[in-house]
């Protein structure tokens, strides 16, 4: 009987030993130890791996540094905790479609150079990088609506969520790049994309299979490493969703960034005439005042929609030249795969954030029902007007341009005002020119497919008349309906069907790099784009419709024809 009791004994020890290695994984210079995944028993998750020392004192506005050998500790680093969140500041205003994206729960540090990885138990070798948008200014990769097991268990891939330094902490300039060089946000991604090639392999991946998939700004963000002979051999493939590194709100010129860090000196009282004592105090500087410092500078050169401090091209580091010389000279990745998205909707969500005053009649009040009245963005004529006046003087064309726009969106007599300036908007700041980007690209590019998402999630928190916008896509793609069913009520099984015909096709585009028969790849002449709006049926095709509109073709006309240097108003 004792004997027995023995061999059980043993047998348990021996089953634990062999699930504990299971968990274990050995890189060339560490142990990480991870645990399976509460949802999906199949995943197991290594949370909050560091890719970079910690890039704090002296090292913060600096490029960042991998981390020493012995940087993970004695032992087996227990990958356990959520990678921390890069220092931002809370908006949070009690509206859920605003603080869902912002929790509480996120633990801020500067110490935030961490991934979080999820690995599937039938891996198909495939690795999906995914970076995070909001602006460059805020987000995180350890937000829930970015919690990677259902992706992973429905894909076979390895999806892993990347952090990178936000606001001035990633993207300041200073001084010619002689003291901040710019971009700290960009090299961050860049060096755990390294860390992620030498390293996939031992977790079960090839590091010939790398999608680095993007929203909104990390769509930007995501497509800037095209461009970046530094990051080019660490992926494969990119998925860009709503986002492009040609977006006019993508990028800002470095004499714009350098006069916002002198402005930002001068409010932390860390302006002087020596250049050693200005950058050691504000290395040593509070961090919350710093951020929040920083979310005041104003600036008459930059878009009313983009935060003070953003990536810059030509910095000598990142990028060695201007964008546009590196697509000029086809300075760039080539024989890459890319899957380009957006929603019907692109610019909506944005509007109240800086139409919000009477001169435009855009406003949203959170503490009121997002179909009351007060949230319907109702302009008026005049209102209108305003807001395409505001659009020329931010884009930095002539006076004359208001008229051709009011002409070229005019035809339709009967859609209202807000409608008209919904549509300029997306036009000006987001459709035309990921249609843009899809063009240059496309000669260098092997699989190319475009896509216009037009379904609305059911957990979408704004006013109807948004649309389908721009921030809840990712709900799809990262199967927010398996992970969280009790929130989508009696539409659960819809979504559960959407979200997975989203995963699998996704799934398929990382692992093959091409999709179906019936989803026309787009050519530099024929802008075609898959029209997604509900849950294919087993032998329905899917439909493809035309991005490069007459619009598009007339607002690059525009944008070329009457920009100045100087703004007429």
């Amino acid at each position: 009987m004792i004997a027995n009791y023995y061999i059980l004994l043993l047998l348990f020890s021996l089953f634990q030993l062999c699930f504990l290695e299971k968990l274990r994984v050995y890189t060339k210079n560490a142990c990480f130890e991870g645990k399976s995944s509460s949802k999906f028993r199949n995943v197991v998750e290594f949370l909050g791996i560091p890719f970079a020392t910690p890039p704090v004192g002296k090292y913060r506005f600096k490029a960042p540094r991998p981390v020493a050998k012995d940087g993970y500790g004695k032992g087996c680093f227990k990958a356990s905790t959520p990678a921390k969140t890069c220092y931002f500041e809370r908006e949070s205003n009690g509206f859920v479609g605003i603080d869902e994206w912002q929790p509480k729960s996120l633990n801020m540090s500067e110490d935030c150079l961490q991934l979080n990885m999820w690995v599937p138990k039938n891996k198909t070798g495939a690795v999906i990088v995914f970076i995070f948008g909001k602006g460059y200014y805020m987000g995180s990769p350890s937000l829930p609506q970015y919690e990677g097991s259902a992706l992973a268990s429905m894909t076979g891939s390895i999806v892993i969520n990347l952090n990178y330094r936000l606001g001035v902490l990633g993207f300041a300039f200073y001084k010619h790049g002689h003291i901040i060089p710019g971009n700290m946000g960009l090299l961050d991604q860049q060096l755990g994309l390294e860390w992620i090639y030498q390293n996939i392999e031992k977790f079960g991946g090839k590091k010939s299979m790398i999608t680095i998939m993007g929203d909104n700004q990390g769509a930007s963000s995501a497509t800037a490493h095209l461009f970046s002979h530094g990051s080019e051999k660490y992926f494969s493939k990119i998925v860009a969703v709503s986002g492009t590194i040609l977006n006019s709100w993508a990028l800002e010129k470095s004499h714009v960034l350098d006069s916002n860090f002198r402005k930002l000196m001068d409010k932390m009282n860390c302006s002087h005439k020596n250049e050693d004592v200005e950058i050691k105090c504000m290395q040593t500087a509070d961090v919350s005042k710093l951020i929040r410092m920083a979310g005041t500078i104003k600036n008459s050169e930059q878009l009313p929609i983009v935060y003070p401090f953003l990536p810059m091209d030509n910095d000598g580091f990142f990028f060695k030249n201007s964008l546009t010389k590196l697509l000029d000279q086809g300075q760039m990745k080539k024989n890459f795969d890319i899957l380009i998205g957006k929603t019907t909707d692109e610019a909506t969500i944005y509007m109240h954030k800086f139409m919000s005053c009477k001169r435009y009649g855009c406003s949203f009040d959170p503490k009121k029902n997002p179909e009351s009245l007060v949230n319907q963005c109702l302009m008026n004529k005049f209102q209108y007007i305003h807001s395409i006046k505001l659009l020329v003087q931010s884009l930095r064309l002539r006076y004359i341009a208001i008229r051709k726009i009011m002409k070229l969106y005019g035809e339709r007599k009967r859609q209202s005002f807000r409608h008209k300036a919904s549509r300029i908007y997306a036009d000006f700041l987001f459709d035309c020119d990921y249609v843009e980007f899809a063009k240059k690209i496309s000669k260098y590019a092997a699989n190319k497919y475009f896509y216009v998402m037009g379904k609305t999630s059911a957990l979408n928190a704004w006013s109807s008349w948004m649309g389908v916008t721009n921030d809840y896509q990712t709900h799809y793609i990262f199967g927010h309906p398996f992970l969280n069913p009790k929130k989508y009520g009696k539409k659960i099984s819809n979504e559960l069907k959407f979200s997975t015909q989203v995963m699998k096709t996704l799934g398929k585009f990382v692992k093959e790099g091409r999709l179906f028969k019936s989803w026309r790849q787009f050519k530099r002449r024929e802008m075609v784009a898959a029209h997604i709006i509900h849950v294919l049926k087993e032998k329905d095709r899917f439909r493809n419709v035309v991005v490069d509109t007459r619009k598009c073709k007339m607002i690059k006309f525009i944008k070329r024809r009457y920009k100045i240097v100087k703004s007429p108003f």
